[in-house]
């Protein structure tokens, strides 16, 4: 379990890392027919990655840690990694939204606050397993943390 701390970062400036952590992932997906192509805007230290810069297959994900699609696709991913191994590079991107998910946004700076901390994977991995396993307090199974809220 994760020991609670004060986040460094205030609200507004988690909403602004929000806002620039993802234009939109129109555009961002890599076709695997296509060798060669190359994401719009390419991976950067404001992202969140897993694996090695020199990986062969780099994995860019856009996700909603109060989506059940979301919750799904990182099952598979674990898969996916497991299986390729130091092969994939993982980069989570956070598009929270808020107008289908209740707790959408505040999950996305609860992300951003934890990453402030060097600890966003910490906080990834069992908030996705949670919404996975549709466990947690309120509607979509997020659980609440006094220190990110």
């Amino acid at each position: 379990m994760m020991r609670a701390r004060r986040c460094t970062i205030d609200r507004s400036e988690c909403r602004n890392i929000i806002s620039r952590s993802h234009a939109g992932p129109e555009g961002e997906t890599v076709n695997a027919k296509r060798p060669g192509q190359r994401l719009a805007r390419k991976v950067s230290a404001k992202d969140h990655v897993r694996g090695s810069p020199l990986a062969s297959t780099t994995l860019v994900a856009y996700g909603d840690f109060a989506s059940p699609a979301c919750a799904q696709a990182y099952g598979t991913v674990k898969k996916i990694q497991k299986k390729m191994g130091t092969r994939l590079r993982y980069v989570y991107r956070s598009f929270p939204q808020p107008e289908q998910f209740r707790h959408s946004e505040e999950a996305a700076q609860a992300a951003e606050c934890a990453s402030s901390q060097g600890r966003f994977w910490e906080m990834h991995d069992p908030c996705s397993k949670a919404r996975l396993r549709g466990t947690g307090s309120g509607s979509n199974g997020m659980r609440r943390r006094s220190a990110w809220t």
